[in-house]
């Protein structure tokens, strides 16, 4: 993740100087596929870094006269979303879990403030990240935050089978979950 960014930062140095660079949208998702890589692995603070690099991406994206008059559905940027959402998935260490789960939450916000349908795979994301959080975390509470995944999955239409799909299958529930019915 660290040698994307610093690939990413030189790439855009010299940007600066030649048109035909000018739009960094692949760069930034295969630095962010980087990101999840590291997240994967086990890397602290993988989330909290690829989330500032997605920032970094919708700064540019607005301010680059490319992209100028353009819907911002259209940006590349939903692209990134659903990636973003696995990089806080794949993040599980005590200390990163919980920042990781309000990264997602605010991807997802993100999402519908641009008009962008949240398919099931980004709420089974929010559900991995909520559980991921509760693993660690076993005082908090269960029902509401994962109440609240399902109901935001409901707005848009899809149900909680959907949202645990396989995930229902693969993880069987510890003592005290709420895995609704």
């Amino acid at each position: 993740g660290v040698y994307a960014e610093e690939i990413l930062s030189r790439m855009e140095i010299v940007g600066m100087y030649q048109d035909e660079l000018k739009n960094f949208s692949n760069a930034y998702v295969l630095a962010l596929e980087c990101w999840l890589t590291a997240a994967k692995a086990g890397r602290s603070g993988a989330a909290e870094c690829a989330f500032r690099l997605l920032k970094m991406a919708e700064a540019q994206a607005l301010s680059d006269d490319t992209f100028s008059g353009v819907n911002r559905s259209m940006l590349p940027l939903p692209r990134m979303y659903p990636l973003m959402m696995s990089i806080c998935a794949s993040t599980n260490g005590k200390q990163d879990a919980s920042r990781a789960m309000a990264i997602a939450f605010k991807v997802y916000d993100k999402m519908v403030h641009d008009n962008i349908k949240p398919s099931p795979i980004i709420f089974e994301m929010l559900y991995i990240c909520v559980r991921n959080f509760l693993d660690r975390h076993p005082e908090e509470e269960r029902q509401g935050l994962l109440g609240d995944v399902f109901e935001r999955a409901s707005k848009h239409g899809i149900t909680r089978g959907e949202v645990m799909g396989r995930r229902k299958q693969l993880l069987r529930p510890k003592k005290g979950y709420y895995i609704p019915a």
